[in-house]
């Protein structure tokens, strides 16, 4: 009697420990989110938007006629800008918006690389439509770009796709170059939003349901998203 007493003690003490450590590692993950959330308001609220979009058009009257070059960077920044700042109020965006986003980021790098850069957008019409957590795919091509000049030969080649295959939503980020040790999944250091982030983001929105992958083939690095609608 007493060595059973004993066993169901022990049981009833250690699956008491243990949801209360649950409960305690839950309270911990909700600060943590609660914190970087007031963190990033903090930071939106110092940038007054309207300031900031009449700052740059401000900049952009007063740059000469003969370089429209840098109007165009300044059109396309407040463009990526807006979209940055706006996007948190819905914290969803169209996979249209979201490449809408993209594309004024890659403007502004076309314009900083010019012929070294070879951008290629191949995505379905139909997928333009699904909606993802605001600025997911930022990353992918921050990423691209950043690692892709350091082993790419010669010109980098960007290639962003999306499609429906059934009830599946496939994203891949294509960057000519090699997968080098410090561009992985794991060890992106560089920025909060990185492509840790980018699979836990995924966890969180479709837990048990998307698949995020980051290899080599045939000399290019891809990044991969599968979302099962």
């Amino acid at each position: 009697y007493a060595v059973t007493l004993m066993a169901w003690s022990a049981i009833y003490f250690g699956v008491t420990y243990w949801k209360q450590a649950q409960v305690e590692q839950q309270n911990t993950l909700q600060a943590k989110i609660l914190a970087e959330t007031a963190q990033l308001d903090m930071l939106r609220y110092q940038v007054n938007p309207h300031f900031l979009f009449n700052a740059l058009n401000s900049i952009r009257a007063s740059i000469h006629p003969d370089n429209p070059a840098a109007k165009h960077m300044i059109t396309q920044l407040s463009e990526f800008l807006r979209h940055s700042l706006m996007s948190h109020e819905k914290r969803q965006n169209s996979l249209a918006e979201e490449l809408e986003a993209i594309e004024n980021y890659l403007a502004i790098e076309k314009v900083r690389f010019e012929d070294a850069l070879a951008i290629t957008f191949d995505v379905e019409e139909s997928a333009k439509k699904i909606m993802l957590p605001s600025f997911l795919l930022n990353p992918l091509v921050e990423n691209a770009i950043k690692h892709g000049f350091r082993t790419s030969a010669e010109v980098l080649s960007v290639i962003i796709s999306a499609r429906l295959i059934e009830n599946k939503l496939l994203i891949e980020v294509k960057n000519s170059g090699k997968l080098s040790q410090s561009n992985t999944i794991n060890t992106s250091k560089s920025s909060h939003i990185g492509l840790s982030n980018v699979q836990q983001r995924l966890e969180k929105h479709y837990p048990n349901r998307s698949v995020f992958l980051l290899y080599e083939e045939n000399a290019m690095v891809i990044a991969r998203i599968e979302i099962d609608l």
